[in-house]
């Protein structure tokens, strides 16, 4: 394929957003008109499942095409192994411009989640310059070795000279202010949010003006916590009162929480409920608007625009709140709407099984890349893959913060280290740590609230489940 027959390629990815909360998906609440005005052009996958419940290592999956077990990236103080090969350099490689912009904190230099881009924004600082955002990744990665102030202003003073930039620590206190007032996760991402789509909108027509190929990585923050969307979002479904949001909120463990009272779940579920579905429609609401741009712009046609998210929210479904835990569906279910090229012919409605680092051999194949696609990655143009497999791998370092913040924290089977697998006919076995096992019959329960495990006809289901994540784990 010539550099002139790429499809341009968008990855829209909609952060902690779970199938479960997208009206398109067959939630009760109309959270996602937009999204339901594009799907008649594009491939919706009813049962895509994320590999892992949390934002490093399931980018990190999205990146290799592997399971969390195979690249190893679980943690930010490990970052991207560098003799991984990582989907934007294979993509730039193949010849196009690639460029990622990302509203979170995670997905950035410091993780190695750069690599590969030939551009790459971080929307959470309020200066672009690469040369700051290199001084700010290594400053960020040697800050955990420096104990006190001293020792931090040392650091940057003597990093200047290196840096050759002097206005380093002016533009340091400069994005202090930035981050606390507009481009703090835990209080609201509009700005970022509003920002990234304007760049997102910028490059795009400065790349068709130069008719180059471009991969685009959208990272939004907007569905995370803390769920403040604008106005008149904020209204669309119940106006929240803001006093009993935050008697509901539990900063002391930053709201990874398990619930034990039962009422208390349900008035802290109805809550938070109202405050994601409105920042669901927000967002979708930008995805229509982006829809009506690169239809103004004469794109649609020819470009490759995938929406996703990297893992859902727990709502207290399974007493858990937020979703560092688990490996439940409210967390590991995501949205799939890939709207590819008109002269590719699909579209439609597909109930087989997919994951989200599906789409690097799907990326693959498309640019017509010649490496080999990991066993673990099953493109998309190819019909269903056997089975899907997640796992929340060693957790302990958010259990001991948990502990120091809540002495009273109590640990559940599923908060630890578990693994899960998904045959091709929607049953799911959990696995925890401390041998706990859970049994789901998804086309019946895709909520998970009838566990199977006990039942004496389904002895051989659950055999052959555990038998497929051997399998995994065999060929990894």
């Amino acid at each position: 394929m010539t550099t002139r027959d790429l499809p341009p390629i968008i990855l829209l990815l909609l952060d902690a957003a779970g199938a479960n909360r997208f009206s398109l998906y067959g939630y009760h609440r109309r959270t996602t008109p937009e999204m339901e005005r594009l799907a008649p052009e594009a491939a919706v996958y009813r049962y895509c499942f994320t590999p892992s419940p949390w934002t490093i290592p399931s980018h990190a999956s999205l990146f290799t095409g592997l399971y969390p077990h195979e690249h190893e990236c679980n943690s930010s103080l490990t970052g991207m192994r560098s003799d991984l090969l990582v989907l934007p350099e294979i993509l730039r490689d193949m010849g196009y411009h690639t460029v990622g912009i990302s509203s979170n904190f995670l997905v950035s230099r410091p993780v190695g989640f750069h690599r590969g881009f030939t551009e790459f924004y971080e929307m959470g600082t309020l200066f672009q310059d690469p040369r700051y955002l290199e001084a700010k990744a290594r400053y960020l990665k040697a800050r955990k070795e420096l104990k006190t102030d001293w020792d931090r202003t040392k650091y940057i003073f003597k990093s200047l000279r290196e840096i050759g930039d002097y206005t380093f620590p002016i533009k340091k206190n400069i994005d202090k202010l930035y981050q606390k007032f507009f481009a703090d996760p835990n209080v609201s991402t509009v700005v970022m949010t509003r920002r990234t789509m304007r760049l997102a909108k910028k490059l795009i027509k400065r790349f068709r003006a130069h008719g180059s190929p471009f991969f685009m990585l959208i990272n939004l923050m907007e569905t995370h916590r803390a769920f403040e969307a604008p106005f008149p979002f904020n209204q669309a479904f119940q106006q929240v009162n803001p006093q009993v949001k935050k008697r509901l909120a539990d900063p002391a463990v930053n709201d990874f929480i398990y619930e034990e009272d039962p009422a208390l779940r349900k008035e802290r579920a109805d809550l938070w409920n109202v405050c994601l579905d409105q920042e669901i429609l927000f967002t979708d609401s930008l995805v229509g608007d982006f829809h009506r741009f690169l239809r103004g712009e004469n794109l649609l046609d020819r470009v490759l625009w995938i929406i996703t998210s990297d893992h859902g929210e727990g709502m207290g479904e399974h007493g858990l709140f937020d979703h560092y835990f688990s490996v439940y569906n409210e967390v590991l279910h995501i949205p799939l709407i890939v709207k590819y090229p008109r002269d590719f012919g699909v579209r439609g409605e597909f109930s087989h099984l997919a994951q989200l680092h599906d789409v690097f051999a799907t990326l693959c194949e498309i640019a017509d890349a010649p490496w080999p696609i990991p066993f673990s990655s099953h493109s998309l143009l190819n019909g269903s893959r056997d089975f899907a497999f997640a796992e929340l791998l060693d957790n302990s370092r958010g259990i001991d913060y948990m502990r120091r913040r809540k002495q009273s924290f109590t640990i559940h089977s599923c908060m630890l280290p578990g693994d899960t697998g998904i045959s091709a006919d929607l049953w799911k076995l959990i696995r925890w740590q401390d041998g706990t096992r859970e049994l789901y019959d998804l086309n019946r329960d895709l909520h998970e609230e009838v566990n199977l495990i006990k039942d004496p006809q389904y002895v051989d289901k659950a055999a052959f489940l555990d038998r497929q994540l051997k399998e995994v784990r065999d060929n990894s």
